[in-house]
């Protein structure tokens, strides 16, 4: 498997976005389903409709694009965490067995992409981007989707609670960087470990800034907030590849 390398600073505003992408995601999540009052179900099919707008686009276009690649990230974090909330108490399978059955998907897809000659490789596209194709989005949705549930067995069922958590898994993913900022080649597993363990991330530092039992920002100020951090995260990417 061939992958291309790139500079630290660049691995690391790329997972700074993706981290607060997800976080933003899970506030918004969250905010649709409660501030608005749309419900699991409701939440997840109007996100849903917007996601497949979002990668409708993607397919049709010839060139990469940052923008249209973050904006079908963020769509895909808000609806992984609609879908995630819908699966664990409207479907009533708990973070336990919704955690499990959305491993079970994700490997599946792994397994799949791996074993088909459609995949492709996650190589580097327009500055530090990877390729993406319905395997690459199909993953990015299961894992999305799990990372609320896993965050929440995370901080309810292990109770290591919102900020307990956090700490763990922001340990755990400094973990897997280390040996990626590392490695002189790139690698789909610990890509998608490291993602994975970012999704878990934004589910559990989402809810410590929202939820009454933390922060208790609500979902509207710490929805405005995430999306600050994102659009000053994304800005630096912006001026760094202006740069290169």
């Amino acid at each position: 498997m061939t992958m291309h390398h790139h500079s630290p600073v660049t691995k690391a505003i790329y997972w700074a976005t993706i981290l607060s992408a997800c976080t933003m995601g899970e506030t918004a999540g969250d905010f649709l389903s409660f501030g608005l009052k749309f419900g699991y179900g409701w939440a997840a099919c109007t996100l849903l409709v917007l996601l497949v707008i979002a990668l409708v686009a993607e397919a049709r276009a010839k060139t990469p694009s940052e923008p249209r690649y973050w904006t079908t990230i963020v769509i895909m974090s808000t609806t992984g965490t609609a879908m995630a909330d819908f699966i664990t108490r409207t479907m009533k399978l708990g973070y336990g067995r919704g955690s499990a059955l959305l491993t079970g998907l994700f490997l599946t897809i792994y397994i799949i992409e791996r074993l088909s000659k459609t995949g492709v490789e996650i190589n580097e596209q327009s500055g530090s981007l990877p390729k993406t194709d319905a395997f690459y989005w199909a993953a990015i949705l299961v894992a999305s989707t799990f990372g609320t549930t896993m965050g929440d067995f995370v901080a309810d069922v292990l109770r290591f609670g919102f900020a307990g958590g956090s700490v763990f898994l922001f340990s755990l993913l400094t973990f897997i960087l280390f040996f990626e900022f590392r490695a002189k080649t790139a690698s789909k597993p610990r890509y998608w470990a490291a993602l994975v363990v970012t999704s878990t991330i934004g589910a559990t530092t989402g809810d410590f800034l929202t939820k009454p039992d933390a922060l208790n920002l609500g979902y509207g100020i710490g929805s405005v907030i995430l999306i600050g951090v994102f659009v000053i995260i994304f800005l630096i990417r912006y001026v760094l590849k202006q740069e290169r």
